[in-house]
């Protein structure tokens, strides 16, 4: 099991917007898989399903230069995606 699969989402429901909650590092831009190690592909990333497990991750696992990114469709990143800094 996962250091991470308390923090994984359950399946979206199909043919619903979605917006995925990703922890993306500043400096590779690269995100959070659910085993703890990084990726470019964000289709491997852990999913929060709430921030105040994002926030717990990146505590837990202390996390530095870590931003907050908002993927408002699945099929890849758009222009409406967005990131927040987490600190």
């Amino acid at each position: 099991m996962s250091q991470f699969s308390e923090f994984k989402s359950p399946a979206p429901v199909r043919g619903l917007a979605t917006m995925r909650k990703l922890i993306r590092s500043k400096a590779t831009r690269h995100f959070l898989t659910t085993d703890g190690h990084w990726t470019g592909k964000v289709d491997n990333a852990a999913q929060f399903p709430e921030e105040s497990l994002v926030r717990a991750a990146v505590k837990k696992f202390q996390l530095c230069d870590v931003e907050l990114y908002y993927q408002f469709w699945e099929d890849g990143t758009s222009q409406y995606d967005f990131a927040i800094p987490l600190h």
